[in-house]
């Protein structure tokens, strides 16, 4: 045990000292060393968002999960006035504390396949849900609430603690947690 204690712990100074590199070369701390903090779409507001992401299908549009049971969706701009609802699903969840709509994913080919993943939390019985939903066929800032396949069910026995990240990782494999 002595020795793995100190593994990590060796490993852990050699990657605190690691010169790690940063992809995006034209961004540098500010001289003072002070950071700003901005709204960076000052003519939005959101209820109780908790993920913010975007597809890789180069529409460069954000997602906002809120927890309530929305997803919203607007392009990428700081002067954008508003966002569309692109999927609502309140009467499906519980809402509150840990609970409720959890978490988004976009499937590797959604460009191609229209899927996207939510993790959500259901009442009576308390359960997490994992669903797969798809794009409207006719309007891409618009999911088909119809077409909700559940992959997987489990009970929560609590209403805390209940995770709700869901994401692909480069197996292709979604991943829950």
């Amino acid at each position: 045990m002595k020795s793995l204690t100190k593994y990590t712990l060796g490993l852990m100074i050699v990657l605190i000292n690691c010169n790690w590199s940063n992809k995006n070369e034209d961004i540098a701390a500010p001289a003072d060393g002070k950071y700003k903090l901005v709204s960076a779409f000052p003519n939005l507001e959101f209820v109780s968002p908790i993920e913010l992401t975007s597809p890789d299908d180069n529409t460069d549009r954000i997602f906002v999960v809120g927890q309530k049971g929305t997803i919203n969706v607007f392009q990428n701009k700081s002067d954008v006035k508003t966002s569309a609802v692109f999927l609502d699903i309140t009467s499906r969840l519980i809402y509150g504390g840990e609970r409720g709509l959890l978490g988004l994913a976009f499937h590797p080919n959604y460009k191609s396949n229209g899927y996207f993943y939510v993790n959500y939390t259901r009442g009576n019985p308390l359960e997490t849900v994992i669903s797969r939903f798809k794009v409207s066929s006719s309007n891409p800032n618009m999911a088909d609430p119809n077409s909700e396949l559940v992959l997987l069910k489990y009970s929560q026995p609590y209403e805390n603690h209940n995770g709700g990240k869901v994401a692909f990782g480069n197996d292709g494999y979604l991943y829950i947690a």
